[in-house]
């Protein structure tokens, strides 16, 4: 079911920044994203095997499904996330007929 979110959810990530950021900033943003996305995993690894030692395996699972829940509603409350717009294009105009002035 994560997959199928994921799925679905990263090509709507991904276009939404590539909309909202000019192309002159737009690999430093992505780059910033990945660092911030990847850069936890470790330190998950590391301490997952010794939470679940400790508590058993329910409980860090239940700590990180609260902690992505809480993210994602911390998320949704922020009022520009809320009201995020697209870009409108210049509507095209008719070109005049040749030789009418």
């Amino acid at each position: 079911m994560a997959l199928t979110a994921l799925g679905h959810l990263n090509p709507v990530w991904e276009t939404i920044v590539q909309h909202q950021f000019p192309p002159e900033v737009l690999a430093r943003v992505t780059s910033y994203d990945w660092l911030v996305s990847m850069g936890a995993m470790p330190l998950g690894y590391a301490l997952a095997p010794l939470a679940a030692e400790a508590f058993g395996a329910p409980v860090p699972l239940a700590v990180a499904g609260l902690l992505v829940l809480a993210s994602c509603a911390g998320t949704s409350l922020v009022p520009g996330v809320r009201r995020l717009t697209w870009p409108t294009a210049p509507q095209p105009q008719p070109a005049e007929p040749a030789g009418v002035r």
